[in-house]
Order: C-alpha cells, then sequence, then structure tokens
C-alpha cells in the first residue's frame, strides 16, 4: 500500500519538472511555442498525461507550448482532493477514537 503515494509523489515531480522546462524555455504561449528537443524533454508519460488534459497544447506552428492558466486549475483541483482525502483520514481517525473511548 505504500508504493501507490509514493507513485503519486513521483509523477507530480515529473509533472512539475516539464512544466519548468517549457517555462525555462519560454515557451507559453501560441507565438513562443517549441519543438520538444528544444525545451530539452522527451514527450514521454508526464507529457501525454499533461497534453490530455490541455495543459501542453500544440500551436499552429507545430510546436508546444504550456497553457498556464489550464496547469494552475489542474494544480488547484489537485490540492483540493489532497486536502480532502487527509480531512477524512483525520474524521475517521478521530471518529475511531471516539468509538474507543465509549466503549
Amino acid at each position: 500500500m505504500g508504493g501507490a503515494p509514493a507513485a503519486t509523489v513521483v509523477i507530480a515531480r515529473k509533472n512539475r519538472d516539464l512544466v519548468n522546462h517549457f517555462r525555462c524555455a519560454g515557451a507559453l504561449s501560441p507565438d513562443t511555442a517549441a519543438s520538444s528537443a528544444s525545451i530539452g524533454v522527451e514527450e514521454r508519460h508526464a507529457w501525454h498525461r499533461l497534453a490530455r488534459r490541455g495543459i501542453i497544447r500544440q500551436a499552429p506552428n507545430s510546436g508546444y507550448y504550456l497553457d498556464q492558466d489550464a496547469w494552475a486549475l489542474w494544480e488547484g483541483t489537485r490540492r483540493k482532493r489532497a486536502l480532502a482525502m487527509i480531512a477524512l483520514v483525520i474524521a475517521l481517525f478521530i471518529a475511531g477514537l471516539i468509538r474507543t473511548w465509549l466503549q
């Protein structure tokens, strides 16, 4: 069971690293889109994940760019989900403590 949280952390880091490559390359709009080679990344799993979510977009010039608004929206959603899961775990822990005290 310890593998799932670790995998989630690795995936999140790979996503952030890829986004940072786009930012460093300045590929942030259709006008500044660049090839994956010039950005310094390979089109692998993280690339395809972000492309499916519309975070990495293809420009008319065949280059790619980072949609920063889509990234911010995705990151916000991901954080809210993580906080909801933490709140659920805490609530279940407290419920277990109360149940133990009442017995």
